[in-house]
């Protein structure tokens, strides 16, 4: 078994009291439930889905009740 001739460098120390980097969700990734929430974000508006059968609201948004 050989050795690599250019071992890779060891991972610089991670700032534990730091925030991690989100990466958002394409919008092609996104749940209908989810795409309705964008457009009205877009338009400023603030909504929260609501369960139409026992009135429970979730966020994020999703498909069926939870």
């Amino acid at each position: 078994m050989t050795t690599p001739r250019n071992p890779l460098p060891p991972p610089a120390p991670r700032d534990p009291l730091a925030r991690p980097q989100l990466h958002p969700v394409p919008p092609g990734a996104r749940s209908r439930a989810m795409q309705a929430m964008a457009a009205r974000a877009a338009q400023g508006r603030f909504v929260l889905q609501a369960c139409t059968v026992c009135g429970t609201a979730t966020y994020p948004p999703r498909d069926a009740c939870p």
